[in-house]
């Protein structure tokens, strides 16, 4: 059995993330995640860059959770159920109960052998474009783009990275915002503010710049291009005073 699983604690509570598929040269697997009511279990992840056939869809286990799987070839469908990290091959009467309650559209993508993306149809813990913790991480960002007045022209370069970026790496509250730092590092771009709240934008690639007057917040961007992803800090100065 080839399931690619990866381990995660949050708050103390075991969750496991497991890969709904991956197609190679040397064969491959599909595998689909629901709860003890045959409900679809949410997807945590999605892999969109890369060749298509390396591109799919991560869902988030628990204990007691069923995993429907098939490798590339094989005649049955094969039910395991998630015991503490370990994927135990349930009997044939639970296996029947499991297979039964599941959706004719999930059995016909489970038996797909050609090299294509694994990404689960639309329905089925996402809505095939973004996942819930995405669309809550998009939200939270744009909610914060409109209140603290980031121009247009920067909103519009930071979306698309937005969903491939963590979203720790993304403050939006000024209320954890570090203090003014002496100079503007190079390397990146700075939004600031003024106390007349007019926003500048500043680019910084290669030397220091000096911090302008009245300078009241900024907000410090790199882009890895790399990894498509961006992170950016929060500056503030005390309230009242303006550099």
């Amino acid at each position: 059995m080839d399931i690619r699983i990866v381990e995660r604690d949050l708050n103390g509570r075991k969750r496991w993330i497991i890969c709904n598929g991956f197609k190679g040269r040397l064969g491959g697997y599909r595998a689909y995640v629901v709860d003890g009511l045959f409900s679809a279990k949410v997807v945590n992840h999605v892999d969109r860059r890369g060749a298509e056939w390396s591109r799919a869809t991560h869902q988030v286990a628990l204990n007691g959770d069923y995993v429907i799987y098939r490798a590339n070839g094989d005649e049955w469908l094969t039910v395991f159920q998630m015991v503490h990290g370990a994927l135990e091959k349930v009997d044939e009467s639970d296996r029947r109960n499991v297979l039964r309650c599941i959706p004719l559209l999930i059995e016909e993508w489970l038996e797909v052998d050609e090299s294509e993306h694994c990404k689960l149809p639309a329905g089925f813990g996402w809505d095939g474009d973004r996942t819930g913790s995405e669309i809550s991480k998009f939200d939270r960002v744009e909610a914060f783009f409109k209140r603290s007045s980031v121009p247009n022209n920067i909103r519009r370069m930071l979306r698309p990275y937005i969903l491939e970026s963590r979203g720790i790496d993304m403050s939006t509250s000024w209320k954890q915002a570090h203090s003014l730092p002496e100079n503007l590092p190079a390397g990146g771009i700075w939004v600031l503010w003024t106390q007349f709240n007019r926003p500048v934008i500043l680019n910084c690639p290669v030397r220091e710049h000096q911090l302008p007057s009245r300078l009241t917040r900024a907000m410090y961007i790199q882009i890895d291009h790399k990894n498509y992803s961006v992170s950016w800090s929060l500056y503030a100065a005390p309230r009242g005073y303006g550099r």
